[in-house]
């Protein structure tokens, strides 16, 4: 664990503050910042001058070795090619790669469920052309949680939310036409989905 302070500006009022942070999570011995990254509060801090809640966001390892999961989060803006040559030595270990706050606590929850994330950003893409079928368009569709057969998405739109849940042998299927993972970060996200079904499209 390495302790880091964050210069933080406030956009509204220009008051200059800072927040202690950590450039390492291990969550098995720091339960605390496990639990605000899930809340997404570990990113923020609200002004003392205004009270206006700012976003920000450093370079964080979150190395999770009881599901065996590492993620990178950093701004695309700094990422450089030797940030992906950490953790080399881990095996069997699912390295990711998270460029967006908002993306990280979904990220923890599937890790943590032990799903493949590749799937699930593929079941999303699939809820998501559902909806626009029916003449919605989703803000954000994020995994929630798995029941007995059934995994659960929230569906955010403009002005209302939604559950739908999603059988799980229709995760199984994906996830047997996906290839093995990659022992690298990887950026899996709504991108990487839309990408990959093109590529698969084109090959077929």
């Amino acid at each position: 664990m390495k302790s880091i302070l964050v210069e933080i500006n406030c956009p509204r009022c220009f008051y200059k503050t800072h927040k202690r942070s950590e450039t390492l999570i291990m969550p098995e011995m720091e339960s605390q910042f496990r639990k605000e990254l899930l809340e997404e509060t570990y990113f923020e801090k609200v002004c003392p001058s205004c009270g206006k809640t700012n976003s920000f966001l450093h370079t964080l390892i979150y190395a999770d070795k009881k599901h065996r999961f590492v993620l990178l989060i950093k701004p695309k803006s700094d990422l450089t090619e030797k940030d992906f040559t950490i953790f080399q030595s881990e095996k069997n270990c699912i390295r990711r790669y998270i460029s967006q706050q908002k993306h990280i606590a979904e990220k923890i929850r599937i890790l943590e469920d032990r799903l493949d994330d590749r799937a699930i950003e593929l079941l999303k893409l699939k809820i998501f052309l559902r909806e626009k079928r029916k003449g919605q368009l989703p803000r954000r569709i994020v995994y929630q949680d798995t029941e007995a057969d059934t995994l659960w998405f929230r569906i955010f739109h403009e002005a209302s939310e939604d559950v739908v849940g999603i059988l799980k042998q229709s995760y199984d299927d994906i996830c047997g036409d996906l290839p093995v993972q990659e022992q690298k970060f990887e950026e899996i996200d709504s991108s990487w989905a839309v990408n990959y079904l093109k590529e698969s499209n084109e090959s077929h």
